[in-house]
């Protein structure tokens, strides 16, 4: 609601406890404030439907997703991978802050860049650990989990894409397809499971394989960081020591 400029704000607290109580309420409404929402869609069912094919045999991949992590970039110049350097840029960024045999898939607006200039869906290190998604092709309930497998496929070592795998129906099948039309994409050769099964990413937690996966949302809107527990009980005590308002009765504060 806009406020005449020349209105009086007045606020009158009449005894400490109220104020300390008003400190409370203020830090209270910036911890309910929402962080934005992060357009990061797993596909993880999906995902670990694909990498459980007859092919994988016992040796089936559990995906797994970490906490997503949300990358702002102020110029919102990042939303579109349009160049090497801008994968390059946020590859090496998150280089290191986490353990080698973690995927860092970035969700972002578009891919006009992979190789060469076009419209991709996704994009990623062909073999590594970099994926890179556009989030609404990510967020199709069809063929969203097709497109994530397909990159991260890439990252686990099967570099070639399969145009020539269909099914009884002369419709091409294989996850490894070049270009994704619908949701029937998800079928691996035994060549490509055995490649799979040799990346360093896979982990074993002694019953089950396994690959860990970090999504980052990359994003121009500000993101409003809850305000710890810690802070909420330093509040506290300093209201407790009635450093807030000490030694008055009756505080009025005026704004123009």
């Amino acid at each position: 609601m806009d406020v005449s400029p020349k209105a009086k704000l007045r606020v009158a607290v009449k005894s400490r406890s109220k104020l300390v109580l008003s400190a409370l309420i203020v830090v209270a409404g910036f911890i309910a404030m929402p962080s934005w929402a992060a357009f990061i869609t797993t596909n993880e069912v999906g995902m670990d439907s694909i990498f459980a094919d007859p092919d994988f045999g016992t040796d089936t991949i559990d995906i797994r997703f970490n906490p997503s992590v949300t990358h702002y970039d102020s110029t919102g110049t990042l939303l579109n991978i349009d160049s090497s350097s801008k994968f390059s840029s946020l590859s090496t960024f998150y280089q290191g802050l986490f353990p080698a045999n973690i995927v860092r898939m970035f969700f972002v607006d578009t891919i006009t860049f992979c190789g060469g200039k076009g419209g991709f869906a996704g994009c990623a290190d062909n073999p590594g650990n970099n994926i890179f998604v556009n989030s609404v092709r990510a967020a199709n309930t069809g063929y969203g989990k097709v497109i994530n497998s397909h990159e991260l496929a890439h990252n686990l070592g099967v570099t070639a894409h399969d145009n020539t795998s269909v099914d009884e129906m002369g419709n091409p099948n294989n996850l490894m397809h070049s270009t994704v039309t619908n949701s029937n994409h998800t079928d691996l050769l035994p060549a490509q499971v055995d490649a799979i099964l040799m990346s360093p990413l896979i982990q074993f937690d002694g019953s089950q394989r396994f690959v860990s996966i970090t999504p980052i949302l990359i994003t121009d809107i500000p993101v409003v960081v809850p305000i710890p527990s810690a802070l909420i009980l330093c509040f506290t005590a300093i209201g407790s020591l009635g450093l807030f308002g000490r030694g008055r009765r009756r505080q009025t504060a005026r704004s123009s």
